[in-house]
């Protein structure tokens, strides 16, 4: 998930600024990633519009349908109380505002420019095949108020997780081409409120991920997270995510997405990944000549890709 380092120096222009830095941050990534992952297979692709399941199919539903009980904490209202599901358009501001959460304290004018961008790039994203999910508490069953951490009656659903899960980061990349199509996932903007961390709703989010890949025929889910975000490590190694080497298919596929080391603003990154079927399909490692002419064997020639010359 984004993240941003505030200085303590006062001043709206600053603010604003530095709130347009990570806009802008965020549209040149969209950019970056449709120039470098545009499609130019013919018959085989890793860039594909997801058909299942459709847009707001349960993946994780609640453990309990709890009434209102005085003794109940915010952390366990969540943790008995959190479902995820396949987000719909319709959720799209309130991943937008959960995203800008860490920006709490910005004007509303430029909350709502924060949000008017995410809402675009979040549909960019679905167009090109991403699929959002989203963890919520339906708090009109019994009641909760997460702005004090008092469960109490109230209404509405409240959105407190949301993740991005896709394909195409892996098209033009060796990693992609020695998958066959459908048996990759990448999870991306993963994205937590605050007042829900520490609570399990991250890890049924994760839960979530693992159905999703599973109804897909997913073999592999991959991720990447920042090193010095150790939260974020200890929850994705609790799902079972596992840390990959300097293998050069994953030092690849980790720069053709500008997440080596040093490339964004110093930060490094580690890539993990959960083996989500015990069978992994790989295709054969070819020698180069054989990868030239492979065009004819799988719909698209890899020397297209400027890989193997």
């Amino acid at each position: 998930s984004t993240s941003a380092r505030v200085s303590n120096v006062s001043g709206v222009g600053l603010k604003q600024n530095i709130i347009q830095s990570a806009i802008d941050t965020l549209l040149e990534k969209q950019k970056r990633r449709e120039a470098k992952v545009e499609p130019i297979f013919t018959t085989i692709s890793h860039h594909e519009m997801p058909t299942t399941p459709v847009p707001g199919t349960v993946l994780v539903p609640q453990k309990s349908f709890s009434f209102i009980d005085p003794t109940l904490t915010l952390q366990d209202w969540i943790r008995q109380n959190t479902s995820v599901r396949v987000a719909t358009e319709a959720d799209d501001l309130e991943i937008a505002k959960l995203r800008l959460s860490v920006f709490s304290d910005f004007s509303p004018e430029v909350r709502e420019q924060f949000c008017s961008r995410s809402c675009h790039v979040l549909h960019s994203r679905r167009m090109k095949g991403a699929t959002c999910l989203v963890a919520s508490v339906k708090c009109n069953q019994a009641g909760i108020d997460n702005s004090d951490g008092i469960v109490k009656s109230t209404s509405g659903p409240w959105t407190l997780g949301s993740v991005e899960c896709s394909t195409h980061e892996f098209a033009g990349t060796e990693l992609g081409m020695l998958r066959p199509v459908g048996t990759v996932m990448y999870v991306t903007e993963v994205a937590v409120s605050p007042k829900a961390r520490r609570c399990g709703a991250g890890l049924t989010m994760m839960k979530g991920i693992e159905n999703l890949a599973r109804r897909r025929g997913v073999e592999t889910v991959y991720l990447h997270v920042d090193v010095e975000n150790l939260g974020a490590l200890e929850l994705y190694e609790k799902a079972g995510f596992s840390k990959l080497g300097n293998d050069p298919i994953y030092t690849e596929f980790t720069t053709k997405l500008n997440l080596h080391d040093g490339a964004t603003r110093g930060r490094c990154h580690y890539l993990m990944h959960k083996e989500i079927s015990e069978h992994q399909t790989w295709f054969e490692m070819l020698p180069v000549e054989e990868k030239k002419s492979i065009h004819g064997t799988i719909g698209f020639d890899m020397s297209d890709f400027g890989l193997f010359k």
